[in-house]
């Protein structure tokens, strides 16, 4: 269930853009959660994918009303921003031309991986039935949510639909209020407790943060700093590790956000960088998140942080005043003359 690179690479920056809480000074009242499971996207592929593995025309107007539905509205938001190719009139080309057999590459390598899930799915309903029977199971999703709830403030907000439906090409994702699982991909379902509570915890988190700051680069290395103590909390809490970051960490994460701060970074060259930080869930950015909670919880205790999630610069600031190794004073002075452009955070 790991996203690859590049996906990680995105979600990181692209869900926290999404977050957009109030800005504040001190958490807000407790919001009501709820996590709901939505399998109509499922039902409805399966639907679509008996019409295609049959020998007559498929209706597209079948085709179009599965598109027009919430889940595969999700889908399509997701895949959007990460490919412009991926469009509503791309999505139902694929699919006629599962049923017409023909290769679908032309249009990218994201469409052309959904459309080799979709015509091999068109002849595996019996084995998709029986997953989906599995994915549907609504304890699951109870004792993740209960995982995820247990490491969080009671005033984090978790409003989040987990939708199981057909994608075609990433497993499972998350955005600012859902949860996607593909019926397509996933086979084994007995770690998926384990992977909802990390992604619940997390979009639970990035309802604490404060609304993106306006300015691009500012907001981007505020972005990155964030994603660093939240994936320090979800890694910490939920997956019960504990890193040991060396200095040379530290350093690498100092230098990208100086050059997310000063713009010297191309978008290519910015990708790079946050992948090799990100290092398949393990990289010196999650090292140091990791190594900021676990020795403010040590010193003050879980619940103090917890309280203080909203403010990721108020952690690291209370991490520098403990002098605990490895030393992480030198990121707070990055952003000393760019306070005024994003007072929400400080």
């Amino acid at each position: 269930m790991a996203r690859r690179p590049a996906q990680v690479l995105l979600a990181v920056l692209l869900v926290l853009s999404l977050a957009g809480g109030a800005a504040r000074s001190a958490p807000v009242a407790p919001s009501a959660s709820a996590v709901r499971l939505d399998v109509s996207g499922a039902r409805d592929a399966l639907a679509l994918l008996q019409a295609l593995g049959s020998s007559r025309p498929v209706d597209e107007q079948q085709i179009h009303r599965l598109l027009a539905t919430r889940p595969y509205q999700v889908l399509l938001e997701y895949h959007s921003r990460l490919d412009s190719t991926v469009t509503a009139n791309g999505l139902a080309e694929m699919l006629s031309a599962v049923q017409r057999e023909r290769l679908f590459a032309a249009r990218g390598p994201r469409l052309g991986r959904m459309h080799a899930y979709w015509r091999w799915a068109t002849g595996q309903l019996p084995l998709l039935q029986a997953r989906l029977e599995e994915l549907s199971d609504p304890a699951v999703i109870e004792r993740a949510a209960a995982r995820a709830g247990s490491a969080l403030p009671p005033y984090a907000c978790l409003q989040v639909t987990v939708y199981v439906l057909a994608d075609g090409y990433t497993p499972a994702y998350s955005t600012s209020d859902a949860i996607v699982l593909d019926l397509l991909q996933i086979a084994r379902t007995d770690r998926l407790e384990t992977w909802l509570a990390r992604e619940l915890h997390r979009i639970g988190v990035y309802s604490l943060f404060p609304r993106p700051c306006p300015d691009p680069d500012t907001g981007a290395a505020l972005d990155v700093v964030a994603g660093m103590i939240q994936e320090g909390a979800t890694s910490y809490w939920i997956d019960g590790w504990q890193a040991r970051p060396r200095s040379e960490d530290v350093a690498q994460v100092q230098a990208f956000l100086e050059g997310v701060l000063e713009a010297t970074l191309t978008p290519s060259q910015a990708e790079q960088e946050l992948a090799r930080l990100l290092a398949e869930g393990r990289g010196p950015l999650q090292r140091v998140g990791n190594r900021v909670i676990a020795a403010l919880a040590s010193a003050y205790g879980d619940e103090w942080v917890r309280a203080h999630l909203w403010d990721p610069i108020g952690l690291l600031r209370s991490y520098t005043r403990l002098h605990a190794q490895p030393d992480a004073a030198g990121l707070l002075p990055l952003f000393r003359t760019h306070r005024d452009k994003c007072p929400g955070w400080f």
